[in-house]
């Protein structure tokens, strides 16, 4: 059967969901109608252990296409022969060569894919065997209470699903121009003689004061035109205390 192709985030379309060895058909639909609230409708069983029809079409609700068009494999190698890469979900620490990543960590490397990109669970109350995760090119642990990190089938496919189509669909900060060196190194200058007018310097921490208000504006990364608004506060401020004659009290 052709895979389909129904709306879901363009990002997305080359990502499968693998189910291996799903035991309950009740599962394989609640992960057809997870895989729909998050834009993915490829999905491929590995040997399921029961008939789709009625149950899994029942808890399916209104993903019904999913499981339509759902591919049978006999096993885990025929699944994956077409996908570039392979992310293999796990509940535990195992022995392996990898370091699990979190979904949100495994994202941009599944969005970045250029081939197939497969998302491969196991079994209900097994999980993927070591020798199935060794087919992977990476895994994922999804973090949760360690007293009690049981998922079930549907709830793990929802919550990688969930940071796939958060990673597809939201769209990148937008880059403000940040004021350059010289700029910053003017609006300094500019306030450190204003805070001296105004007593706020020249009692033995003038250093320690510039320093801070270095961390301070660099933590902002302001804009050229809000350097400019600043510096021009501190203009007013000059003129304000040239106008008196006499500088600000240290207090205020």
């Amino acid at each position: 059967m052709a895979e389909p192709s129904a709306a879901s985030p363009a990002a997305l379309e080359h990502v499968v969901v693998v189910l291996v060895h799903p035991q309950e058909a009740n599962n394989i639909g609640a992960t057809a109608r997870a895989m729909r609230n998050c834009g993915l409708t490829r999905l491929r069983l590995v040997a399921p252990e029961e008939p789709l029809y009625p149950d899994a079409y029942r808890l399916a609700a209104g993903a019904h296409a999913v499981l339509d068009q759902a591919r049978l494999f006999p096993a885990l190698d025929d699944a994956l022969a077409d996908c570039a890469l392979v992310i293999g979900t796990t509940a535990r620490r195992r022995k392996s060569r990898l370091e699990p990543l979190t979904p949100r960590e495994a994202a941009p490397l599944v969005l970045a894919c250029s081939g197939l990109a497969a998302l491969v669970f196991g079994p209900e109350r097994t999980g993927l065997t070591n020798q199935e995760l060794d087919r992977c090119t990476y895994l994922v642990t999804i973090p949760t209470d360690p007293t009690f990190p049981s998922l079930n089938l549907a709830q793990a496919v929802l919550l990688v699903g969930y940071e796939l189509f958060l990673a597809a669909t939201t769209p990148p900060p937008r880059e403000h121009p940040t004021a350059t060196a010289r700029e910053l190194e003017n609006f300094y200058a500019h306030l450190q003689r204003v805070l001296t007018i105004a007593g706020s310097l020249g009692h033995g921490a003038d250093e320690h004061m510039m320093r801070t208000m270095r961390e301070l504006i660099s933590r902002a990364r302001p804009t050229p035109r809000e350097v400019v608004i600043l510096r021009g506060v501190l203009s007013e401020l000059e003129r304000t205390m040239g106008a008196r004659g006499t500088t600000l009290p240290h207090s205020q």
